[in-house]
């Protein structure tokens, strides 16, 4: 699979979600068909926010990460590492590599760049804080650099566990976080049209 469809392929996929997320789609059901999710919120986070702020957003207010989305990182190891690179990220029980059954087909990828790099594309599952370290361990051992976007819709995300019926509380309270742009509900059951 050549860069250019693996890149288009990412940014289609981060685009689909928050298509999805900011519901800027046709809706084809009315309102009263969505279906309120308690106990999760979705976290936008400003493009120039790194790993270890993005996990202090939830740390901060004692919040369990299900997932991150949107990091990439720029790798300075050569070609003929990308496959040594997947194995050791993938061992990684918090490393995304595509579960069945996942509303959204979004996965870490790994690839050599045509602009003469290797490239990550890191989405990572229930980040617990020993996950948080490692993942920050990780990204210095490897000398990852961040790239990041330089759009002002960033395509950054979490979702966040919260305490059922304390949604509004928490979505006010990770509001008033700097690297914070918004927070949404999680809502289900919304059919779209592309």
């Amino acid at each position: 699979m050549s860069l250019k469809t693996i890149t288009m392929k990412f940014a289609f996929l981060s685009l689909l979600t928050l298509t999805v997320l900011f519901g800027a789609c046709k809706k084809k059901n009315s309102n009263n068909d969505l279906v309120y999710i308690p106990g999760t919120l979705y976290v936008g986070l400003k493009a120039a926010t790194p790993a270890d702020s993005c996990f202090s957003v939830a740390n901060r207010v004692n919040l369990n990460i299900l997932v991150v989305n949107g990091y990439n990182y720029k790798s300075p190891l050569p070609k003929d590492s990308v496959d040594a690179l997947k194995n050791l990220l993938f061992a990684k029980k918090y490393i995304d590599t595509f579960q069945p059954g996942s509303i959204l087909p979004l996965k870490t990828y790994v690839y050599y760049s045509a602009l003469g790099y290797t490239s990550v594309a890191a989405i990572l599952n229930f980040m617990d804080t020993a996950s948080q370290r490692d993942w920050i361990q990780t990204i210095g051992q490897l000398n990852l650099t961040e790239v990041i976007a330089t759009n002002t819709d960033s395509p950054k995300m979490m979702q966040v566990s919260v305490p059922v019926g304390k949604e509004q509380y928490y979505k006010d309270l990770i509001l008033t976080n700097s690297n914070v742009s918004w927070v949404m509900f999680d809502y289900q059951g919304t059919q779209y049209s592309y």
